[in-house]
């Protein structure tokens, strides 16, 4: 497979992430000052945590201790393969380096015992211990997480993917369209391995691959989709049309209308068709909230139609215009704001039972939480550790 036969040999073949890498190495220089405090490497798959963890290792001359941690769940697993590695020196390395890959991946009534284990093989290891995960906030790693650095590893940018991708065809003697490059890189979704995966699949065998062929082999070029459905909607007059492109879009109906409503006021300049359109969308967004509430999934052909026949005639003619659909805001912003979400419902499923409340009343408190944080961090800081026991 191509995702080890073009695996990165060395840091300074090592795509992506600078900032994590030369943080991960820095904290590794002062590890032997920093006995007790271990490192989690966070961030979604094909990002490179693992490979870097073994390359950072091979040319610092140190030996790696590496388990999955889906296959070892038991705390008296943990400790028999783990705990003398983590106290013995070795013989012909200058260190080592005790790594846990997928760390959150542990899972079932052992996990328990797994996570306290791993939490006092960081307290006494003479020797770094690096954990690699996807999602941080998992509760299972809670008896972990206070002990250790957190670094995150972000998504790949489609620059660097697109980089690595003609690099790739240029050693393999292939001609490929350029925008090949730029459909898989788009698509990966910041997931290194998986583009590759991807390109290998439709280029292998070949000496010149063209874009139609791509296209023809039922690839999903899921941000040309998007922009595809939302255009037939805003420029076609006709109601079967706008039902076509808005059932054939490879993205989720949510997803099509936060793209209308972003887009309405730059493509309708006319009040009328504009005020129309909004209109749709709003009673659009009713019935998807009956269908969260009632889990009554009929209605989604309603909600579909309105969103997309709906504004599809709400114009009295077509607008012959061009113009760049924008990406929509709501979308970006909750992206954003993930990892903060993400703390935060971390921590609403910690403190809602010190309430005696569900986890959405203890979030009607949330400024309260924010203002303590702010105004009061020692009394803050206790409700932290209270929480934490």
């Amino acid at each position: 497979m191509w995702t080890d036969k073009y695996a990165p040999k060395t840091l300074d073949a090592f795509s992506g992430n600078p900032g994590a890498v030369k943080e991960t190495s820095a904290w590794l220089s002062s590890k032997p000052a920093k006995r007790g405090e271990g490192l989690i490497l966070y961030g979604p798959t094909g990002t490179g945590k693992t490979t870097f963890v073994r390359l950072l290792c091979k040319e610092n001359g140190l030996a790696l201790v590496e388990s999955n941690a889906s296959e070892m769940r038991s705390k008296a697993g943990i400790n028999k393969t783990f705990v003398g590695a983590s106290s013995q020196a070795t013989l012909f390395f200058k260190g080592k380096v005790i790594f846990f890959d997928e760390a959150d991946a542990i899972s079932g009534s052992s996990d328990r015992g797994g996570a306290i284990a791993i939490a006092g093989i960081i307290k006494n290891s003479r020797h770094p211990v690096i954990l690699a995960v996807n999602d941080l906030y998992n509760p299972k790693l809670r008896a972990i997480r206070n002990m250790c650095k957190k670094i995150n590893f972000t998504k790949v940018h489609p620059a660097t993917i697109t980089r690595r991708l003609k690099e790739i065809a240029a050693n393999e003697k292939i001609t490929v369209d350029e925008k090949i490059f730029d459909a898989i890189s788009r698509t990966a979704n910041g997931d290194l391995k998986a583009a590759i995966n991807d390109f290998e699949a439709n280029v292998l065998g070949k000496k010149d691959v063209s874009y139609s062929e791509l296209i023809k082999s039922n690839w999903r070029d899921n941000e040309s989709s998007i922009y595809d459905t939302i255009k037939i909607i805003f420029k076609t007059l006709s109601a079967q049309n706008a039902r076509e492109a808005m059932y054939a879009a490879e993205v989720p109906p949510d997803e099509v209308l936060e793209w209308l409503r972003e887009n309405v006021p730059y493509e309708y300049q006319k009040k009328d068709d504009n005020a129309k359109a909004y209109n749709y969308l709003s009673r659009s967004n009713v019935f998807r909230g009956r269908i969260v509430r009632a889990q009554y999934w009929r209605y989604q052909a309603y909600a579909s139609d309105l969103m997309s026949v709906g504004v599809a005639v709400s114009k009295k003619e077509r607008y012959t215009k061009f113009f760049k659909y924008q990406y929509p805001s709501k979308i970006r912003k909750m992206g954003q704001s993930k990892i903060a979400r993400a703390q935060m419902n971390a921590f609403l499923s910690k403190i809602a039972p010190h309430l005696h409340t569900s986890k959405r009343e203890a979030r009607k408190y949330g400024f309260l939480f924010s203002a303590m944080q702010e105004h009061a961090p020692e009394a803050w800081r206790k409700i932290e550790e209270e929480i934490e026991a």
